[in-house]
């Protein structure tokens, strides 16, 4: 007699397999959104109010390019620490030795990586689970 969940898997309908490239892209998509997380909170923790200071709004890994610019006739100015907190009307500034095209290779930097994670975990195959009614090892004939 054979047991009642091996009769039962055999009469449910087996799950259509996922095609391959839409798995992959699901698995970047999802990387990609995580590795986001992570450069933002990397880029605030180590570039934000340490290397540059924006007094006129947030400016962050999810802003390249805004992150410090002239604004009301004043430049930008290069100071040899960043004292935060600044008033509206500061000018923004930018720590001695730093500048706007190397704010930009270090964004550049942070998305490489990313899209490099993403992509690695995008070719990761999935982990093979059972399904009930197959059997786990194959028959040599």
């Amino acid at each position: 007699m054979e047991p009642l969940l091996d009769q039962l898997a055999r009469h449910m309908p087996r799950p259509k397999k996922v095609p391959c490239w839409v798995a992959s892209i699901v698995k970047f998509v999802f990387a990609m959104v995580v590795m986001t997380i992570v450069c933002t909170v990397a880029w605030e923790d180590l570039l934000d109010d340490r290397v540059y200071m924006c007094t006129d709004g947030p400016s962050c890994y999810l802003t390249p390019g805004d992150w410090v610019h002239a604004h009301d006739g004043l430049p930008v100015e290069v100071v040899p620490k960043i004292v935060p907190p600044h008033d509206m009307s500061d000018p923004d500034e930018i720590k001695a030795g730093w500048s706007v095209a190397g704010l930009w290779a270090v964004w550049i930097l942070f998305f490489g990586v990313s899209l490099l994670v993403s992509l690695g975990f995008a070719r990761v195959p999935w982990i093979a689970t059972p399904v009930l009614g197959r059997p786990t090892t194959r028959h040599q004939t």
